[in-house]
Order: structure tokens, then sequence, then C-alpha cells
């Protein structure tokens, strides 16, 4: 499975960036694709990072105009956010304009 994780960077040393880390970690070892939306601690351009890619803020806070993007972007099966959650309102169009109709 390809899994996006939403959060500050996974190199970050805050709590939210140690969580991201560590649940990165985690997937990784269970054999999924993990890659990094990081609403903080990246800006310009995807990286790579670990083994991972990361994909860098957006213009907003918390980056909810880049989140829908870099999922498509990856062909994320699952995207999870290691934040605030309320803070990707903003995001809520594009992620119904991006899911697949039944």
């Amino acid at each position: 499975m390809k899994v996006l994780i939403h959060s500050n960077g996974p190199h970050v040393p805050s709590g939210y960036g140690k969580q991201a880390r560590l649940a990165g970690r985690i997937l990784r070892e269970l054999g999924h694709e993990v890659a990094f939306s990081c609403f903080s601690g990246l800006g310009g351009q995807p990286i790579r990072w670990d083994g991972h890619t990361l994909f860098p803020s957006g213009m907003y806070d918390y980056s909810p105009d880049t989140v829908v993007p870099h999922a498509l972007t990856m062909g994320a099966d699952l995207v999870i956010p290691i934040m605030d959650f309320h803070k990707l309102a903003p995001a809520a169009r594009q992620w119904q304009q991006a899911r697949p109709r039944r």
C-alpha cells in the first residue's frame, strides 16, 4: 500500500515530526511505501530523505493546498494526517473531487 503522511517533516525535531518519523518507519517495516507531505520543514521541491520522498509545504498554513496534489502525485492509497486535523478543512472540496466515483 502507498501511504502519504501529512505532518511536520520527519526530519523536524518537533513532537509531530518525531511521530511522523516513527509512523513512517513502522509502516515501511510492514512493507508499505511511505512518503511525507511536509507542512513544515521543507519548501521548494521534493527531496529524498532516509529512503522516503518528502514533498514540500504549500502557500497556506498546514498546507491544505498541497496535500491532495501530493497524494495524487504519489498515487497514495491512504493519507494519514499527523496534525490538528481541522486545519485541513480547506482541502475538503479537493478531496471530494479527487475521490474515485463508484
